[in-house]
């Protein structure tokens, strides 16, 4: 039979949008989406620049694409494994395929990941992605219309796994092995930020061990534990007081004020519009300064970035865990210690900064000194809660390791559903998760 002409250049078309598709999916994965071209897409799809153009009006229309066709069923995917092995009917085959999608994410995930961050920044985006997570949320049981365990459950679970995946999910960085020496690169004076003042003395002690980061991670059990807890009935539990903390002033953590201050403008611009979008005169304005004071003290505004992460962001989680520890280490659980934390960090106040830390982690993806800059920080951190979690009478170290990534991790997907869904992660009584925890 003969296929008529309308139909053969229709199957063409659809066969274009598809090569395209892949194209912008891969191009994303190499540069990332804030680098997303129509030159480079249809060099890449073997395709001309106006093959592209034709298709998207703009870039974000470009990015809404990438999102519902190559990203959104992959990410919901393994979202509705996690919580279906966690707080549904899964079983045991489930927690491994779990921990096999966790360990090898795929490309759709990951490009997810970094569209999720862009929400905050990109409106056009921001409104596929926010209409997609209020019926995912309506899916899984989450907001002011569900019952509150429920909701305290499924919220837990979402942001364990989107924090593992962020930690984890890009390729050999954020490895949170043990930091051995001094930080990488040039970094300013970190001695206000390295104050054992910051911590208790068993936390201090901490700092510097690098054996116990290191070893196996005993993710099995630690995921069959935490199934466990979450499939108990929950009762809510009056959280002990807890003093939102403020975060460390900038200016107190390096004795070079002008790096200080540059620092300082470094987080806000980078948390409002990203690092691609980050000019030097941008943030020498906001600094007072002129984009010449940057260059003075940095040879690129990605070295200040990876200043600022390792300065900043390593004062904020030590600062964070000091006080968690001088508030719940006497008699209280862990699960209500991270309760606390997390209650503290949904306010206003905290939004630049959790909007910070999202995106050093999309800059990380495409920028090796930047991801070593954050290994080095969580490193130090991860080794601290190590030794605290696998001291005698707690845990095995293998399983400790693997709930200090926990502890990790719970911040920054926490981060990611308030990005995408403020609201609805306003509605959660995280007075429910020390049960849910243990």
């Amino acid at each position: 039979m003969v296929v008529p002409a309308a139909n053969r250049g229709s199957g063409r078309r659809a066969g274009n949008d598809e090569r395209i598709r892949d194209a912008v999916l891969a191009e994303a994965l190499a540069l990332g989406p804030d680098r997303l071209g129509p030159t480079a897409v249809a060099r890449r799809a073997g395709l001309s620049t106006g093959a592209v153009y034709a298709r998207y009006e703009d870039s974000s229309e470009l990015l809404v694409d990438l999102w519902v066709n190559r990203c959104r069923t992959e990410v919901g995917d393994l979202l509705d494994l996690g919580l279906d092995y966690f707080i549904g009917g899964g079983d045991e085959e489930d927690g491994e395929e779990l921990l096999e999608r966790l360990a090898s994410p795929s490309a759709g995930c990951r490009v997810g990941l970094d569209l999720m961050t862009l929400t905050h920044r990109e409106d056009t985006l921001a409104e596929v992605v926010g209409l997609d997570a209020s019926r995912a949320f309506d899916r899984w049981r989450v907001g002011p219309d569900h019952d509150p365990s429920a909701t305290a459950a499924s919220a837990l679970v979402l942001s364990i796994l989107l924090g593992l995946m962020t930690l984890d999910a890009h390729g050999p960085r954020c490895a949170v092995a043990a930091p051995v020496g001094p930080p990488p690169g040039p970094v300013g004076d970190q001695a206000a930020a390295g104050e054992a003042s910051l911590v208790p003395v068993h936390f201090a002690e901490a700092t510097n061990v690098e054996a116990d980061g290191g070893g196996a991670i005993d993710w099995a059990t630690a995921f069959r534990l935490l199934r466990a807890a979450l499939r108990r009935p929950t009762d809510g539990l009056p959280l002990p007081p807890f003093v939102r903390l403020p975060l460390p002033e900038v200016t107190t953590l390096d004795d070079d004020v002008t790096r200080a201050l540059l620092m300082q403008s470094c987080m806000e611009v980078i948390a409002r519009v990203g690092l691609n979008r980050a000019t030097a005169t941008r943030i020498g304005r906001r600094a007072g300064m002129t984009h010449g004071a940057i260059y003075g003290l940095y040879e690129s505004k990605e070295e200040l970035l990876c200043d600022s992460v390792r300065v900043i962001t390593d004062a904020v989680m030590r600062s964070d865990r000091g006080h968690v520890a001088s508030t719940y280490f006497d008699g209280v659980a862990w699960g209500e210690a991270i309760t606390g934390l997390l209650a503290t960090m949904g306010g206003e106040e905290r939004r630049t900064w959790r909007r910070f830390r999202m995106e050093s982690h999309l800059a990380a993806r495409y920028h090796p000194d930047v991801a070593r800059s954050l290994d080095w920080v969580y490193g130090r951190i991860f080794a601290m809660d190590t030794v605290v979690a696998s001291s005698p009478g707690l845990l095995d170290p293998s399983l400790a390791r693997a709930a200090t990534r926990i502890g990790l991790a719970i911040p920054l997907g926490y981060a990611h559903l308030d990005a995408v869904a403020p609201h609805t992660l306003a509605s959660v009584d995280w007075s429910l998760a020390p049960s849910l925890l243990g």
